[in-house]
């Protein structure tokens, strides 16, 4: 399966290569792998995007984790950035967890080897795929790769028994949220994300007792704070690395509308420079559907039945 998906994330790259999204010789392409649109539904060239990136602190890219077009892009813009600031540069990704910082750091270094690396630390399943191409550009530039999410075993406690349960654990666990965990223990209402009405809620609609009402409110509560306490630290985990301009990749949802992450390292620095770009799926790429707008800076707009990895 890996080898087909890798074969299937080589072919389309080369479409999208071949294909950019802007007209050729005069003539507008009838499928190009995706659109590049500003917040006010101007379409934008991808130098433009960069230079303006170029201008700001902090660059989050926003990212559905299956697309393969979305990796090979986040590749192409980490690739032009670094190149436009001589590798001044620092990169950081959800997907790396603060206490793997050290392996990471010996990777990067070349101190430890790839097998090593890939053995002990704990990987998403399609690093390798779609991930593992910018890990390495960045270590051939010899550029810092920040692991900035929180330790997942944690912000599942939260989930499943509570943000007090966070106090019982040893001071050399709670380095890792102690800085946030009076913030998060502050988010009392639950996301819409996670209520009933979401597409994350079952969609059975049976009547509920009073206490099965008060058990999904407090459980959507606490998803909505491990939630929280996932995009706290990582904020405060960029606002500590701030020494040249930092680009962050992360799912949407953490910096959709400047919420999520944006919301606590605003509050952390108020003065910072921020882009956005976020991905979005379309049935038609002609034009940003105005239900899009508003998310972002900029929108990477993929075909609604563009390949998805899982």
């Amino acid at each position: 399966m890996n080898l087909l998906n890798n074969i299937i994330r080589k072919v389309l790259i080369a479409i999208a290569i071949a294909l950019p999204f802007n007209a050729i010789a005069g003539n507008q392409l009838d499928k190009p792998a995706y659109m590049l649109y500003k917040d006010n539904g101007e379409t934008s060239t991808f130098e433009s995007m960069i230079d303006d990136m170029t201008k700001n602190d902090v660059i989050f890219v926003g990212e559905y984790h299956n697309s393969s077009v979305i990796h090979w892009l986040e590749y192409e813009i980490f690739n032009s950035l670094a190149d436009k600031l001589d590798n001044k540069i620092t990169l950081g990704m959800e997907m790396f967890e603060a206490d793997t910082q050290i392996k990471v750091d010996e990777y990067m270094s070349g101190l430890i080897c790839e097998e090593r690396f890939l053995a002990e630390t704990y990987l998403w399943n399609n690093y390798k795929m779609d991930y593992a191409p910018i890990v390495d550009n960045a270590k051939e530039r010899n550029i810092r790769l920040i692991s900035t999410n929180v330790p997942r075993r944690y912000a599942r406690v939260i989930s499943s028994d509570g943000i007090d349960s966070l106090k019982k654990f040893p001071e050399a666990s709670k380095q890792y949220f102690y800085e946030v965990l009076e913030r998060v223990e502050n988010v009392n209402t639950a996301d819409s994300f996670f209520s009933m009405d979401s597409p994350m809620a079952s969609k059975k609609s049976k009547k509920k007792s009073k206490e099965e009402e008060q058990k999904s409110a407090e459980k959507f509560i606490r998803m909505t704070q491990a939630q929280a306490l996932k995009d706290a630290v990582m904020a405060n985990n960029i606002s500590k690395h701030l020494e040249y301009p930092f680009i962050h990749i992360n799912g949407n949802y953490h910096s959709d509308y400047n919420k999520g992450i944006i919301t606590y390292l605003k509050e952390k620095k108020p003065s910072l420079k921020i882009i956005t770009v976020t991905t979005v799926y379309q049935d038609d790429l002609s034009k940003l559907d105005n239900k899009n707008q508003g998310k972002a800076d900029y929108y990477i707009v993929l075909p609604t039945n563009t390949h998805k990895t899982f």
